[in-house]
């Protein structure tokens, strides 16, 4: 029972990672060492007592639901700021296009970025699957050192851009803050870069309901939708005023700064989260 728990797995997993010393010493082979089936079959994989083990479930599942109620949170604002689009634009003539109030590029072709150019915790490369709750979400495996980066340095972000990914999921964007200058948009992404209007406005637009059936309605290919500068450029758009993007930073301004709150209340909980899991499997909880 208590074993098919999510964290009494990873309280298992890690318990067994820490043995990894012990597998070592078990390989065979001189260019890349194995070890038999009947070494695996045989190899005693430790465990604490069932009432031991239900003690660290709990204590590991409280501090997991507080993460959860964190994501929760973060993924409510995003739904607040296009409740706040839609109430404030929803009924306006869609009559001008996306291409009349921002620059677009795509990402870098795979004849420009390759796969062999990828390393670990250089320079991030943001595809579609880095959007994340409408920002931008890197990971280090999905890098390119400094040189590769100004190659593609057409396609580094500045402050202020939105990353549509034009792949799967259509209508995931994110805006890229700050902290995101000079990452490189992914293949599978496009940069929308704002002329006038404000970065939170534009990025509603490339979300709302509306844009994504259109997005959907017009995409190309059958077994992933994709989407090309024609389709973006060429989608409808509100009309808006300088004073429109205005009001609306404004109003999500406040749903934003707690969003932020939120996000480092949740690298909090994920820290203290780690810290009970190693001290757990060090036997210190």
């Amino acid at each position: 029972g208590i074993l098919h728990s999510t964290t009494s797995y990873t309280n298992l997993r890690r318990r067994t990672l820490a043995q990894r010393p012990d597998l070592q010493n078990r390989g065979r082979g001189g260019t890349q060492q194995n070890i038999s089936q009947r070494d695996l079959k045989n190899w005693t994989v430790p465990l604490p007592p069932l009432d031991e083990q239900r003690r660290i479930a709990a204590i590991l599942d409280k501090a997991d639901a507080i993460r959860q109620k964190r994501r929760q949170a973060i993924a409510h604002g995003e739904t607040i700021s296009q409740a706040i689009f839609n109430q404030m634009f929803a009924s306006h003539n869609w009559n001008t296009t996306i291409q009349n109030h921002a620059e677009l590029k795509i990402g870098p072709f795979g004849s420009a970025l390759h796969k062999v150019d990828y390393t670990y915790g250089e320079v991030p490369v943001i595809n579609p699957m880095h959007i994340v709750n409408g920002n931008l979400a890197p990971n280090p495996n999905f890098t390119v050192s400094e040189a590769k980066a100004q190659e593609l340095k057409s396609y580094r972000l500045i402050q202020g851009d939105v990353v549509l990914g034009r792949r799967g999921e259509l209508g995931r964007a994110g805006i890229a803050h700050s902290e995101n200058v000079g990452y490189v948009c992914g293949t599978g992404s496009m940069i929308v870069r704002p002329h006038e209007l404000a970065s939170q406005l534009m990025h509603a637009v490339l979300t709302s309901t509306r844009m994504r059936t259109h997005f959907r309605n017009e995409s190309l290919g059958s077994t992933m939708p994709n989407l090309n500068l024609k389709i973006v450029g060429s989608s409808p758009c509100p009309e808006f005023t300088a004073q429109d993007s205005a009001i609306f930073r404004a109003s999500i301004s406040k749903v934003h700064a707690l969003t932020k709150k939120h996000r480092t209340r949740l690298l909090v909980a994920d820290t203290l989260f780690d810290s009970l899991q190693s001290r757990a499997f060090r036997g210190e909880l």
